[in-house]
């Protein structure tokens, strides 16, 4: 992996914390689990469920064709060097290896279309990535030489407007590469993006989308416009592509990198302005806004796009390297605890495109989705080849973005599952190894291993839900605030550990139509239901997945009673295998709260409910779920 740090460099705004190379953070546990079955299921079978997204000829072909190649090989390579794996390596080498080798002699790379620079953006992601794991001086290269084609070409003919919504990725890389190199064009190139780029600092100030999308221009609307003459077929065109909920999770991204740049005030405060309003007007509990395909409101019946879950992870994840908000890092872990989990089968072999908040049928039937299909509901390993190709990326960069490197010569935290660390400060050789069953238990064990003694800080980031935490090391008790980062700053030997304590205690918050969502720490749960699954096509391998429930559903949570905990941290495994945590509430029926096609409907406000049958209901992790209701009416 790379030596050098990644920290910004005048004249940009001094960071306060950088990432490690691809390759110093190797997991273990429950999430080296998790990685495995990803490598065993979706991500190493892709290749013989949608040879035509992974063979190399893919990459060639056109925009799209190449877009799907390149989201595939953007989670591939961390993927293969988180885990290991012999096999995703040869297969990651080989697909970079026809990348790096389709550079032709302007710089320009991939298909000759001139539909690519959203697929060539993403490409570079997955290049960098590469560079920082193995230090490959080619790829560095390669990156440098398309980045300097792109500024002359960018500099006679500007950005089309279908590409001027899709910067941030190579915004991204631009800025890394200058941190490396120093290269001073590198810095044209990204004022560039930013002038020529939609003004995604402007949109998250305004917001001018505060109701769902079938409420500001009807679905059959959209449709109709979207076939008028040119003029008007353009902002139709444009409204559609800037509130399609994944290029929204993006397009968050760019302020916060352009901040970097710029130092701007209004940039440093577009992405928590940004997603505060889209979480308000949108936002479900399991961390995400909804977008069926065009955002929808909050309502937990609508649904939440499996591409923007992997979009808006890669945002807060660039936003802890552009800003370091400690919410940022709360915000990526409530989606890797829950949203990301949850579109995936046990076994990661099958992904739904569509998820509900509140889901107790999975199967092919219209629902109130704005534009996705009757079967974007169901568990599949084929078709929607754009999605399919896109899910890749989200437990291989949660991953790889546990630990930074601060700019005052240490080391933060900003996530505690279990992993090791390995990385030299200054002379010092250091080895962190996290241990514990985090996120389903606050105990967290951080050991440290030096070849020397020596004095540097150690930034732990502490979650906003986490009131009483604290951090010990040997006799030293440290009492840690609430949504902030706690610095322990001394002198450290071999041997040393710190205890890191962060109390979870249920909780609820409140959500849309002012139903309740059970959380535990960075755990959402839901009521658990029993899953009856079918196989669409009993005669293949590969067929879609549907399930069904005769669990009652229908349930309020009485807001006068307690909930109790059921705790074993030592079953900890990949989502899904075992139940590490489980909460009890009680609840009524709630009457006249019934299916409406394949949906049922938003939470009641306030409503009756049939007190008389009260029960003991069980939740379960979000995540773990395929049926569930995660946001209840409350009575």
């Amino acid at each position: 992996m790379i030596a050098k740090t990644m920290f910004n460099r005048a004249p940009l705004v001094p960071g306060r914390f950088a990432p490690l190379p691809l390759g110093a953070l190797k997991p273990k546990g429950w999430l080296l689990r998790q990685l495995q079955a990803q490598g065993e299921g979706l991500t190493g079978s892709l290749s013989q469920t949608l040879p035509q997204v992974c063979e190399g000829d893919a990459w060639l072909e056109n925009g799209e064709s190449a877009l799907r190649a390149a989201r595939y090989l953007e989670g591939l390579v961390p993927l293969a060097f988180l885990t290991g794996d012999e096999q995703l390596r040869a297969r990651m080498e080989a697909r970079v290896g026809e990348v790096l080798q389709s550079q032709r002699e302007d710089g320009c790379f991939g298909p000759q279309t001139p539909d690519a620079f959203v697929a060539r953006g993403s490409m570079l992601m997955a290049v960098w990535q590469y560079y920082t794991a193995t230090a490959q001086r080619g790829a560095l290269l390669f990156l440098l030489r398309y980045l300097k084609y792109l500024l002359y070409r960018l500099s006679d003919e500007p950005l089309v407007p279908g590409d001027a919504a899709f910067t941030a990725d190579t915004l991204y890389v631009a800025l890394c590469a200058y941190n490396v190199t120093g290269k001073r064009p590198l810095l044209d190139l990204c004022r560039l993006l930013l002038e020529q780029g939609k003004d995604w600092t402007r949109f998250c100030h305004t917001f001018p989308y505060r109701v769902p999308m079938y409420k500001h221009t009807p679905p059959a609307q959209m449709r109709m416009l979207l076939r008028a003459p040119e003029g008007e077929r353009s902002y139709y065109a444009h409204l559609q592509r800037t509130t399609r909920a994944c290029n929204v999770a993006q397009g968050l991204r760019v302020p916060a990198l352009g901040y970097v740049l710029t130092g701007s005030g209004k940039q440093e405060e577009a992405f928590e302005a940004g997603l505060s309003k889209l979480m308000k007007a949108h936002g479900v509990a399991c961390g995400c806004f909804t977008g069926d395909t065009l955002l929808a409101g909050g309502s937990p019946s609508q649904g939440v796009d499996a591409r923007a879950v992997h979009e808006l992870m890669k945002t807060l994840e660039a936003e802890l390297y552009a800003q370091g908000a400690p919410d940022a890092a709360d915000a990526l872990e409530r989606l890797a605890f829950n949203a990301l989990p949850a579109m995936y089968t046990r076994d990661m072999r099958a992904c739904q495109w569509i998820q509900q908040p509140n889901q107790v049928r999975v199967s092919r039937e219209t629902r109130a989705f704005y534009d996705a299909d009757e079967d974007a509901n169901l568990f599949a390993s084929q078709g929607h080849e754009d999605v399919l190709s896109a899910v890749h990326r989200g437990f291989p960069g949660y991953a790889a973005s546990l630990w930074m490197l601060s700019r005052d010569g240490g080391l933060a935290a900003m996530s505690y599952a279990p992993c090791t660390l390995r990385y030299r400060l200054g002379e010092t050789a250091v080895r962190v190894a996290v241990d514990g069953a985090y996120p389903y238990d606050g105990a967290v064990r951080i050991e440290l291993s030096l070849s020397a003694d020596a004095a540097f800080p150690i930034h732990l980031h502490i979650p906003a839900w986490a009131e009483g935490a604290t951090a010990a090391v040997g006799g030293d008790v440290t009492c840690c605030t609430p949504g902030g980062f706690a610095t322990l700053s001394r002198q450290w030997h071999d041997g040393d550990v710190i205890l890191l304590n962060l109390p979870m205690r249920p909780r609820l918050t409140r959500w849309y139509h002012a139903s309740a969502a059970v959380e535990r720490g960075p755990l959402v749960f839901a009521l658990a239901l029993d899953e009856d699954w079918e196989a669409l096509d009993a005669r293949d391998p590969q067929s879609a997945l549907a399930a069904s429930t005769a669990s009652p559903w229908n349930y309020a949570l009485l807001a006068d009673a307690d909930i109790e905990e059921e705790l074993d941290p030592a079953q900890a495994g990949a989502f899904g295998e075992g139940c590490p945590a489980a909460l009890y509430a009680q609840a009524a029926p709630v009457l006249d709260w019934t299916m409406q096609g394949g949906s049922c409907p938003q939470p009641p406000i306030a409503p009756p409910v049939d007190r008389a049958r009260a029960a003991r209901v069980r939740l379960v992790p979000y995540g773990a779920t395929a049926l569930r209701i995660s946001q209840f009416p409350l009575a």
